[in-house]
């Protein structure tokens, strides 16, 4: 029995490494300040940014496949004018086997944020502004600073956690998943939330209404200064003090 075990779980460790054979990497480097904008759209694969430092936009993107004519077969376009870059992945075939994988770091307080996933989960951190992110499966987690920000997925969770007092309005939402916001003690926020099938969790002493099919939760929160709208239809929603 323990033989079986052995050999099970050095397949899966063997699969988790080299499930794909053949990769190629690309790497671009596009000169911007913080008053830029990106959009950054994927078909299947993971997006990862943080800020930097530094006026650009560097973007390393990884495909994988098992088959080495499935990398040519995804196209990475990149299109730049002054202060907008954008940036998505194409498929010549439907059928294929690769995916693209992004790592990209951009200008801390960058003007504007837009990030899209059909499969892949969406991990941002840092120092933005204005953020827009969608993926259809997938988590989507942001850890940092911004102003305006819209989270929203299919098949997947939303958790964010807001480093300094709000900045702007919050809009996460999700239909299968849970909806976790994490933010400073002193924010000041209207929040106004609601899952179909699913609890209600906060740290804020805000009344929540059960009934017996969903759960909701309205509030003010020191002066509420700012809008925060959770939506969930299956799965629960907290809303937690740092």
């Amino acid at each position: 029995m323990k033989i079986k075990v052995f050999w099970v779980l050095l397949f899966l460790l063997f699969s988790l490494n080299y499930g794909y054979k053949y990769e190629k990497q690309i790497k671009r480097t596009f000169p911007m300040d913080q008053d830029g904008i990106l959009q950054l759209s994927n078909v299947n694969g993971f997006i990862t940014l943080s800020t930097q430092n530094k006026n650009e936009i560097s973007i390393k993107a990884i495909k994988r496949a098992d088959r080495k004519s499935d990398l040519e077969n995804v196209i990475i376009k990149f299109e730049f004018e002054k202060k907008e870059l954008k940036v998505f992945t194409k498929r010549i075939k439907k059928q294929s086997t690769a995916k693209v994988n992004f790592y990209v770091k951009v200008p801390k307080n960058l003007k504007s944020l837009k990030l899209n996933s059909v499969n892949g989960q969406i991990e941002i951190d840092g120092q933005l502004r204005i953020i827009k992110s969608k993926t259809v499966n997938g988590n989507i987690h942001f850890k940092g600073v911004a102003s305006d920000s819209e989270f929203y997925a299919i098949n997947g969770g939303v958790f964010l956690i807001f480093q300094e007092r709000l900045k702007g309005n919050i809009s996460a939402e999700t239909v299968n998943g849970t909806v976790k916001i994490e933010l400073q003690k002193d924010s000041s926020f209207r929040i106004k939330g609601s899952t179909l099938n699913g609890g209600i969790k906060n740290d804020f002493n805000v009344a929540v209404e059960s009934k017996f099919i969903g759960s909701k939760i309205t509030g003010t929160i020191n002066q509420g200064q700012y809008n925060i709208k959770l939506k969930t239809v299956n799965g629960n929603i907290k809303l937690l003090k740092i």
